[in-house]
């Protein structure tokens, strides 16, 4: 399905594109980048070879390589082929850019897209929790989620208890929460520390969607409507 204005989506890839990279001050070879995401650059150049361009040392190279890039964006035919090319974390922030010219079928479908595809959505430093959330309140729970889920979202009580497994107690306000006490205890555990269990009530309502992509029975919600909420600490046991 062709996009609402492709040339508008072109223009915000092509705008990201020519950020300045940031190289990592812990761990120089990571660059911090919508498209590249490492040093020395990885280049096809136009016969087909490739080449590694350190950004530090080869301006003129890797401007070659931007233009290269800039090229393909142009060629692009649709959304999802530039939307792929961007590293992940970026790619909420390109959505939000772009929502506007996408079709109502695409927009819920990319939205699903980023959100599930991104490592820590809630905590994006590009796009506001509250402007995500935004996103999920225009979205069509028909085409938001897949029949399954579309079915486990409509069996739910009027009134539901949603956990959230973190490193702190008072990371409340997040969208992304758990049907399932055992995958936010792992969430609360993943990287080898003590950690807590969020545990709350909210309406069925303002349950924006459920998805179980990973298997992790994932509640988005509108944070600022959970009610009762309670913690528990969490200990990592290490046998």
């Amino acid at each position: 399905m062709m996009d609402k204005n492709l040339e508008s989506i072109k223009n915000n890839a092509i705008d990201l594109l020519y950020l300045e990279p940031v190289i990592d001050k812990e761990i120089p070879f990571i660059i911090h980048h919508p498209f590249f995401d490492a040093n020395p650059v990885y280049y096809v150049n136009k016969d087909g070879t490739i080449e590694f361009i350190d950004i530090t040392k080869e301006k003129d190279k890797f401007n070659q390589c931007l233009s290269s890039f800039e090229s393909n964006i142009k060629n692009a035919k649709d959304f999802e082929s530039i939307l792929f090319k961007i590293n992940k974390k970026y790619r909420l922030l390109f959505f939000y850019l772009s929502f506007d010219y996408l079709t109502k079928e695409k927009f819920n479908t990319y939205l699903k897209e980023v959100w599930t595809s991104s490592e820590s959505p809630n905590k994006d430093i590009n796009v506001k929790v509250s402007e995500v959330l935004n996103l999920f309140n225009k979205a069509d729970k028909s085409l938001l989620m897949n029949e399954d889920e579309l079915d486990i979202y409509n069996k739910l009580d009027d009134e539901v208890k949603v956990y959230r497994g973190t490193k702190n107690k008072d990371d409340i306000k997040a969208m992304s929460w758990t049907l399932d006490y055992d995958k936010a205890e792992w969430f609360a555990n993943r990287f080898g520390t003590d950690g807590y269990i969020l545990e709350a009530t909210i309406n069925k309502n303002d349950i924006v969607a459920f998805f179980d992509v990973r298997g992790e029975s994932e509640v988005v919600v509108d944070y600022n409507k959970l009610k009762n909420i309670t913690y528990e600490l969490v200990k990592n046991i290490k046998l």
